[in-house]
């Protein structure tokens, strides 16, 4: 709506990509980068994730040991 409203501060509608529309490559590569980088943060907060995950039942586990040692 805002490219039909302002018109003068948003290009038109690209309906087909040319060499005369589309975005800029400088600004395509940003775009690129930020995914790229968003994507590589997300999949490290998933195996931290992951990892923290393992070790508490690992834990949990060992502390189940002991109890039963001590009870012994």
């Amino acid at each position: 709506m805002a490219t039909t409203w302002y018109q003068e501060r948003h290009p038109g509608v690209v309906v087909v990509n040319t060499e005369e529309s589309g975005l800029d490559p400088q600004i395509f590569s940003v775009l690129v980068i930020g995914f790229v980088s968003f994507l590589i943060l997300f999949v490290g907060l998933a195996i931290l994730t992951d990892l923290v995950q393992r070790m508490e039942s690992k834990l949990e586990q060992r502390l189940r040991e002991i109890d039963e040692e001590v009870a012994n």
